[in-house]
């Protein structure tokens, strides 16, 4: 009797795929049209199979969740579109890629990893904060770059454990932490590593920063700012090592980064790492001989001179940006950021001619977070202040400001999505950010009814230079139905900012209602797979959804790809003959709140990501959460 076993996964509607997660089993390849990918629990690729992550693809661990190979992994970036690593939110822990015992030499290209984390200390699994590999014949890692990642025992951003020719070259790794030794690299039990062209910055072991226990090398490297002893290496050849170390070619002396605060490690113009390399190595792109570190300097140079730290530059008021350039003639884009380094970067000058100043006019909102970058237009490298500098208003200027970040004015509430019917509410003080005093009367209230402000403010008050009031606002969003919606704060004021005597904050926000997974029940009828579910008609919240039909999505293997079958208003659903052609199918059911002729215009055989993208961009209502799974089996 043929097996049939039927895996589905049944995605409700709602406003837009948010990602594709993983979790169990995976292989096959994964590209931009399926990113961001979300490991949400440990996810194995199991002997025999390959995944394969395209350039531009964004991977994401919730915390303490692993990648395990057992098979074959590449991750091939490239120059333009690397692949990321790193947190599903920014700023806390991420996962780590465990390979372990595979036959197959993995390859690690073009990629950056960020707050990886090793589960927990002792064995393996406190080892690597990004990547462990263990008993493998080869692994490689190209043009790869390791921030901000610790391990609980050793190797704070790649551990490599008896692995028979190991590869690290080209890559930069700043800031990481280990528990013990390699705070950046740890290599041990192997037979052949070599570490060549790398950049190693700020990075802590309590032993030492890089540590190679095998037969080894290290080549062309700077390993400079560490807070321990930097390395544990028998032949460490033409690197700048801070402190010093014996061995030809090597060098103790400050490399000249361009700007470490910002992650730049292009060597600046008279760093002694430019040409200081084994002049037997391959030459750098320029034809000169080989630099040391990472990022080998370019004869072209681009220096930003002003605003460059610690200025302040009244907005409405004109300023110059000043430069300096060498070795090229093409033009020059200039972008503010206001919130260093998380704000968003906007345009000044899409393009200016490189004649070394350009002057423009200071707008609002002020900020004391605020950084410049230039870029050559025909070129790869820019360069960026060397500190904040300050938007300031010579006069009164009033916002918004969160307790959380006092000196950032908030102009904007965006409340976000909400799903239905929780609403959402934040806490605000007004603040004066300028440099006179005003006056300030209670804000008035929002006039749709999705928004409302309460405050226990009188009814006017004044605020010296830099002053919050003592008074909180709370604006809250709580839409009635689905759908995006946008308000004004009005508060009246004596401030510069005000547009007849009125500050008027923006309110946005949208709410969306995903629908309720339903119970699936998945039988084989003779060579037919039957697929049945409940009704959609309630959210995830319990408000009422409108769901008009479901697409069906098939694939031979649970990690895809999956291909589109066809469609059906009904909640019943069958694929015929099934059983006679394939031991296995795994089946993705998507509830869709559109119009049923977009569903008439996806061809059989369509994968998946296309289908789905075409919906977003004909406004279709495509959920992002999944169901639980059902299974059959036969």
């Amino acid at each position: 009797m043929k097996q049939l076993v039927i895996l589905l996964v049944l995605v409700g509607c709602g406003k837009g795929l948010a990602q594709t997660e993983i979790c169990g089993y995976t292989w096959g390849t994964w590209n931009t049209t399926g990113s961001p990918y979300l490991i949400s629990c440990d996810t194995e690729v199991p002997a025999g199979q390959v995944l394969h992550i395209e350039h531009g693809v964004d991977l994401r661990f919730t915390a303490n969740h692993a990648l395990i190979v057992y098979g074959k992994l590449m991750i091939e970036g490239n120059v333009d579109d690397s692949v990321t690593i790193g947190p599903v939110i920014p700023g806390t822990w991420s996962g780590s890629i465990r390979i372990l015992s595979t036959t197959d030499t993995s390859v690690f290209e073009y990629c950056s990893f960020t707050r990886g984390k090793s589960r927990l200390p002792g064995g393996y699994y406190g080892w690597g904060g990004s990547v462990f590999v263990e008993n493998s014949p080869m692994v490689s890692f190209e043009h790869c770059r390791f921030t901000y990642c610790f391990a609980d025992d050793d190797a704070g951003a790649v551990g490599i454990r008896n692995v028979g020719y190991s590869i690290l070259n080209h890559c930069i790794f700043a800031r990481n932490s280990a528990g013990t030794e390699g705070g950046a690299v740890s290599i041990w039990s192997g037979d052949s590593a070599e570490v060549s062209n790398c950049t190693f910055y700020g990075n802590a072991g309590t032993i030492s920063a890089i540590n190679i226990s095998q037969p080894g090398v290290i080549k062309n490297c700077i390993v400079w700012g560490h807070l321990t002893t930097t390395v544990f290496c028998d032949n460490v050849e033409y690197s700048d090592i801070q402190g010093g170390f014996p061995g030809n070619g090597n060098i103790d002396a400050d490399p000249q980064f361009v700007d470490t605060l910002s992650g730049n490690f292009h060597l600046s113009l008279g760093s002694p790492c430019i040409d200081a390399g084994d002049p037997e190595s391959v030459n750098d792109p320029d034809g000169t001989r080989a630099d040391m570190g990472a990022l080998p300097f370019a004869s072209h140079y681009l220096q930003l001179l002003a605003p460059n730290e610690s200025e302040s530059i009244p907005f409405y008021s004109n300023d110059t940006v000043r430069w300096i350039s060498v070795g090229f003639d093409g033009g020059i884009a200039i972008e503010l950021n206001r919130d260093f380094p998380d704000g968003v970067w906007e345009a000044i000058a899409d393009s200016t001619e490189n004649d070394g100043e350009y002057e423009w006019f200071v707008t609002d909102p002020l900020s004391d977070s605020c950084r410049i970058r230039i870029c050559a237009l025909q070129d790869t490298f820019c360069d960026i202040s060397d500190g904040n500098f300050s938007i300031v208003s010579s006069q009164g200027y009033l916002a918004l400001a969160r307790s959380s970040q006092p000196t950032t004015p908030v102009l904007t509430w965006d409340a976000g999505q909400t799903e239905c019917p929780d609403g959402t509410s934040e806490w605000f003080r007004l603040k004066n950010f300028g440099s006179e005093a005003i006056v300030v009367f209670q804000p008035m209230e929002p006039e749709t009814p999705e928004f409302t402000g309460s405050t226990a403010c009188g009814a006017f008050f004044a605020l010296a230079p830099n002053q919050m009031s003592a008074c909180s606002l709370q604006l809250s969003f709580s839409p009635m139905a689905d759908g995006t919606f946008n308000d004004v704060l009005q508060i009246q004021t004596d401030a510069v900012n005000g547009v007849n005597g009125v500050v008027s904050i923006a309110l946005e926000g949208e709410q969306i209602s995903t629908p309720a997974a339903p119970d699936v029940v998945i039988s084989t009828v003779g060579p037919d797979a039957h697929l049945n579910w409940s009704v959609v008609d309630t959210s995830v919240g319990g408000c009422p959804v409108n769901n008009l039909w479901y697409a069906v999505f098939y694939s031979p293997t649970s990690g895809g790809p999956f291909y589109f079958h066809g469609w059906t208003a009904d909640t019943a659903y069958a694929h015929l003959g099934v059983v006679n052609f394939s031991p296995s199918m795994f089946y993705n059911v998507i509830a869709i709140d559109a119009p049923q002729s977009l569903a008439r215009e996806v061809r059989q055989e369509e994968r998946i990501e296309e289908v789905m993208a075409r919906f977003r961009q004909g406004s279709a209502v495509v959920g992002s959460r999944y169901a639980t799974e059902g299974r059959a089996q036969r």
